[in-house]
C-alpha cells in the first residue's frame, strides 16, 4: 500500500513539474526561433535611383545598407538589387553633385523602389586641383592606358547593339507625319501601344590583332521599317570606346578625354565619395573644365580603383548644355592583363526639333567576355573595320538569345508597329535623306537625282539649270548608269553627258566605267579620279569661276583597290577643247585643241579605315598622310594634236592636338616638261574677287588665274581652334588660321598670248583669321553657319597700296 502511495505521489510532483516546465519551454524556445529567424533571415530591397531635375536615370549610384554598412553600387541606368542577412533599417545614397539622401526601409522584401536625388545648386570650382591629389591621379590614369585592349596580341568580342529613338508626344508627332506623308501618299495607321519612332539591334563581332589589323563584322541587325541596314544604321550602332583614346566621341562628336595627355591644364579634379566594392578601395572623382574654358569639354566623375591603380568608370555630359542634354556612360572589366569594355550607353534628350519637342533616344553596346580573334595573320585583314554582308537577317527567336537587356514593352510595340507596316521603302529613303544631301544625292526609289546638276552659278553661265540622275544600289549592285543635262543663261550653250559603270564583284572595290559629255572643264585646274574634298567649303570655289573650256570628251577608265591601302586608276581619254575665252597659242588662235591621253593615277593612305556600306566605302580615320599621284602620257592616237607628260601629285594630312585644336596640311605639286596649251598648264588656283568667300586649299587673297606655271609647288595650311563661347549666342563658332604659300615658274610664257597672267618664281605668302559659324540656320536636319574672316597677302607679289593685300571674306560652312 505504501509503495502504491509512493508511487502516486512521486506521479503527482513529477506531472506538478511538467505543468510548471512545460509554458516556459515554449516561450523560451519559441523567443529563440524568433532570434534565430530575425537573425539569419534575408531581407531583398530592389530599386532605381534618378534625378529630380529631368527625372534621368543617374548612373552607378552609390548605395550603403545600414546597419551593415556594407556598400553596393547600382547599373548604368540606375538600378539595384541589395540582398542581405538580417533587417535593412535604412539606405544612403550617394551620387556626385546631388545631395545624400538617407531613405528608410521598411519590410524584408521591398521592390520597384523609386528615389529622387535633388541635384546640387552649387558646383565646387577650383583653379587647380590639389597637388597630392593631381600626383597620384596621373600615376592611376598612366596604368589605366597600359591596360588599354589594344596593346595586347590580339582578342576579339562579340557586341549587342541597341539604338532607339522616340519622342514625348507621340500622338501630336504621328499627326505631323501623315500630314506631311499626303504628299507621297503615306499615312501611319492607328495603334493603341506606346512606342519609338525608330528601332536598332545589332550583333556582330569585332577580332583585333594591331591598330591597322582590326575588323567588325555585323552578323544579324534589324531596323524598323527598313529591309537593309544603311549607313544611317551603322554610323548610329558604331558606339567607340572612348577611355583610351585622346577623344571621347559621343554622338559624332570628339571632345577631349579627361584621363589623356594631361588633362590637369584642362580639368580639376575633386575627391567626392568613397566606398569598398568587391573587397577593393574606390574613390569617386568629380571632374570639370577649368573655369573659362567649358566649351567642347567634358564634365561629370570617374570611378577609380584604388586598389587596383585604375580608372572602371566614366560617367560624362557636355560641361555647356544647350538644347541637347546627353549623358554618356563607359564601363570597364579587367580580363587577362587589361581593361576591356563591358557596356557603353548614351542617353540624349532634345527639347525640339523643328516643330517636333521633346525627341528622346538611347544608343547601348554591351561587349561578351574577350577571345583570341578570329586570325592571328595580319594579311586576314583589310582596311575595312566595320561591314555587314548582303544577308544578315534572323529569325525572331534568335534575338531572344542575342539580347543582353530587358526588352521592354515599349520596344515590343515598335516591332508589332511597324511590322503591320511592313517594308516602308519611304521611310528607308528618310533614314539616310540627310546623309545623302551632304553627298550631293536626293534619293528617290532606285535612282538618286544629283544635287550639283539642279542648279548652278559662275561667273560664265551665271545661271545653270539642269538636271542628273543615276541608279543606285536599289536597282543593282552590278551595274550602275545615268546622265545630265543643262543649260547655262549666261552663254547660251547646252551641256550634256552619259555614263555607264560595272562592278564585278558586286561592290565598289573595282570598277569599269565610259563615261562620253559636252560640259565645261577649268582652264589650267588638275582633277583626280574619285577625289573627296578635305573641306566642304572648297566646292565654293567653281561658284566664281569665268576662264573654261567647253570640252567634248570620252573616257574609258577602270580601276580601284589594288592592295591594302593602296588603289589606282587607269585610262583612255580622246577630248577636244574650245577655250571660252581670246587666246592664242604659239602665235595660232585655234577654235580646237585635240587631245589623246593615257592616264595613271595611284592614291596610298597608309593605316586608313573605312565603313563598308552597300553602295561605297566611306573613310572614317586617316592616321598617316594620304598621298595622290596623276600621270598623263599625251598621244597622236585618234587626233590628238600632242605629245606630253604631265605629273600632278599631292598630300593630305588632318592631325589633332589635344586641347590645342586640328590643323590640316595640303601640299601640292605639279610638274610637265612640255609646252602646252593653257588649259593643260597649272593656275596659280587663285580665290578671290571683289565679293569673294572663304575657300580651303586656295589662295584667299590670290586673283582667279592671276598666275600661271608649268611647275608648282605649293602649301595650304589651316588650324582650327576649336569652339569658343560667345554669351548671347546659343551655339559655339570656331576660330580658325590659315597660312598658304607657293612657288611656280613658266618656261616660255611668250607662247600664250590674249590672256593675262603672272608667274611666281619668287614666292607667293599670305595669312589670315577667320570665325566660323557667327550665325547659324538649320533646316530639315542640315546646318548653314556664316562668319566672317581677313587675309593679308604679303612678300614679292604684295600690292604696293597695303589696302589693296588686305583682303575680307564671309566664311560659309556646311554641315549635317
Amino acid at each position: 500500500m505504501n509503495s502504491i502511495s509512493e508511487v502516486n505521489k512521486t506521479t503527482k510532483n513529477v506531472r506538478k513539474r511538467t505543468r510548471t516546465f512545460l509554458p516556459a519551454f515554449l516561450i523560451w524556445s519559441l523567443l529563440l526561433l524568433l532570434i534565430a529567424t530575425r537573425t539569419f533571415s534575408q531581407s531583398l530591397v530592389r530599386g532605381k535611383v534618378s534625378g529630380t531635375l529631368y527625372s534621368q536615370p543617374i548612373p552607378f549610384p552609390h548605395i550603403k545598407a545600414l546597419p551593415s554598412g556594407i556598400d553596393y553600387l547600382g547599373d548604368k541606368d540606375g538600378n539595384f538589387e541589395i540582398r542581405e542577412v538580417g533587417q535593412i533599417e535604412s539606405l544612403v545614397i550617394k551620387v556626385p553633385l546631388h545631395r545624400t539622401l538617407t531613405y528608410s526601409v521598411m519590410g524584408d522584401s521591398i521592390t520597384e523602389l523609386q528615389i529622387r536625388l535633388v541635384q546640387n545648386s552649387v558646383l565646387p570650382i577650383q583653379k587647380k586641383t590639389e597637388k597630392r591629389l593631381e600626383t597620384r591621379l596621373a600615376q592611376i590614369f598612366e596604368n589605366t592606358r597600359l591596360h588599354d585592349p589594344n596593346r595586347s596580341k590580339g582578342y576579339s568580342q562579340y557586341l549587342y547593339n541597341k539604338f532607339h529613338i522616340g519622342v514625348e508626344n507621340l500622338d501630336q508627332t504621328k499627326y505631323l507625319i501623315n500630314r506631311i506623308g499626303r504628299i507621297g501618299n503615306f499615312r501611319l495607321p492607328e495603334f493603341s501601344k506606346a512606342h519609338h519612332l525608330f528601332l536598332a539591334e545589332s550583333h556582330s563581332r569585332k577580332d583585333f590583332l594591331k591598330q591597322n589589323n582590326q575588323q567588325e563584322v555585323i552578323e544579324t541587325a534589324q531596323i524598323t521599317g527598313i529591309a537593309d541596314p544603311s549607313l544611317f544604321t551603322l554610323n548610329s550602332l558604331a558606339n567607340p570606346v572612348g577611355l583610351f583614346q585622346d577623344y571621347v566621341r559621343i554622338l559624332n562628336k570628339d571632345y577631349p578625354n579627361p584621363i589623356a595627355g594631361n588633362p590637369f591644364k584642362r580639368y580639376f579634379f575633386v575627391p567626392s565619395d568613397t566606398l569598398m566594392f568587391n573587397g577593393d578601395s574606390v574613390l569617386v572623382v568629380l571632374f570639370h573644365p577649368h573655369a573659362g574654358k567649358r566649351v567642347g569639354k567634358l564634365k561629370g566623375y570617374l570611378f577609380v580603383n584604388l586598389s587596383r591603380q585604375r580608372v572602371e568608370k566614366m560617367v560624362s555630359t557636355p560641361a555647356l548644355e544647350t538644347k541637347l542634354r546627353l549623358v554618356h556612360v563607359e564601363s570597364y572589366e579587367f580580363r587577362n592583363s587589361f581593361l576591356y569594355p563591358r557596356t557603353l550607353k548614351t542617353d540624349f534628350y532634345i527639347s525640339r526639333i523643328g516643330i517636333i519637342s521633346g525627341v528622346k533616344g538611347s544608343l547601348r553596346t554591351y561587349f561578351d567576355e574577350p577571345g583570341p580573334p578570329i586570325s592571328e595573320r595580319p594579311a586576314y585583314y583589310n582596311e575595312v573595320v566595320l561591314k555587314y554582308p548582303d544577308s544578315i537577317s534572323k529569325a525572331s527567336e534568335t534575338w531572344q538569345d542575342l539580347r543582353k537587356e530587358e526588352f521592354t514593352p515599349e520596344d515590343q510595340a515598335t516591332l508589332e508597329f511597324f511590322d503591320s507596316l511592313g517594308r516602308i521603302e519611304s521611310l528607308e529613303g528618310l533614314a539616310t535623306f540627310g546623309e545623302r544631301v551632304y553627298y550631293g544625292k536626293i534619293p528617290f526609289r532606285s535612282v538618286d537625282f544629283d544635287l550639283n546638276r539642279i542648279i548652278n552659278f559662275n561667273l560664265y553661265e551665271d545661271i545653270r539649270l539642269g538636271l542628273g540622275l543615276h541608279t543606285n544600289h536599289r536597282f543593282s549592285r552590278m551595274i550602275k548608269f545615268g546622265g545630265f543635262a543643262g543649260y547655262g543663261f549666261g552663254d547660251r550653250q547646252a551641256k550634256f553627258g552619259l555614263d555607264a559603270s560595272i562592278f564585278p564583284s558586286k561592290s565598289p572595290l573595282w570598277e569599269v566605267k565610259v563615261l562620253a559629255e559636252r560640259d565645261l572643264r577649268e582652264s589650267g585646274a588638275s582633277e583626280y579620279e574619285k577625289d573627296k574634298r578635305m573641306f566642304n567649303t572648297e566646292r565654293l570655289r567653281a561658284y566664281q569661276l569665268k576662264i573654261f573650256e567647253l570640252t567634248d570628251r570620252v573616257n574609258l577608265g577602270t580601276g580601284g583597290r589594288i592592295a591594302k591601302y593602296l588603289s589606282g586608276w587607269f585610262s583612255y581619254q580622246r577630248s577636244r577643247d574650245n577655250p571660252q575665252y581670246d587666246y592664242a597659242f604659239m602665235g595660232q588662235n585655234l577654235e580646237f585643241y585635240e587631245y589623246s591621253e593615257l592616264g595613271l593615277q595611284f592614291r596610298l593612305g597608309y593605316g586608313e579605315q573605312f565603313i563598308q556600306s552597300v553602295w561605297d566605302r566611306i573613310s572614317i580615320k586617316k592616321p598617316y598622310p594620304v598621298f595622290w599621284a596623276r600621270m598623263t602620257f599625251g598621244n597622236n592616237w585618234l587626233g590628238g594634236e600632242y605629245q606630253y607628260f604631265k605629273w600632278e601629285s599631292k598630300v593630305e594630312f588632318v592631325e589633332k592636338f589635344l586641347g590645342y585644336g586640328k590643323s590640316h596640311f595640303k601640299l601640292v605639286y605639279n610638274y610637265t616638261p612640255d609646252d602646252l596649251p593653257y588649259a593643260k598648264l597649272f593656275n596659280g588656283h587663285g580665290g578671290f574677287r571683289e565679293f569673294s568667300i572663304v575657300i580651303h586649299n586656295a589662295f584667299e587673297t590670290m586673283r582667279y588665274n592671276e598666275f600661271l606655271s608649268d611647275q608648282m609647288f605649293a602649301l595650304f595650311y589651316s588650324h582650327n581652334f576649336g569652339p569658343i563661347s560667345i554669351g548671347f549666342l546659343n551655339h559655339f563658332p570656331t576660330v580658325e588660321m590659315s597660312h598658304n604659300f607657293g612657288f611656280g615658274n613658266l618656261r616660255s610664257p611668250e607662247n600664250h598670248q590674249g590672256i593675262t597672267f603672272n608667274t611666281m618664281e619668287k614666292g607667293y605668302f599670305e595669312s589670315g583669321v577667320f570665325i566660323n559659324d557667327l550665325i547659324v540656320f538649320r533646316n530639315l536636319g542640315l546646318k548653314t553657319g556664316i562668319g566672317f574672316g581677313a587675309f593679308y597677302r604679303y612678300g614679292p607679289y604684295a600690292f604696293d597700296d597695303i589696302g589693296d593685300n588686305l583682303v575680307f571674306k564671309l566664311a560659309l560652312n556646311f554641315g549635317v
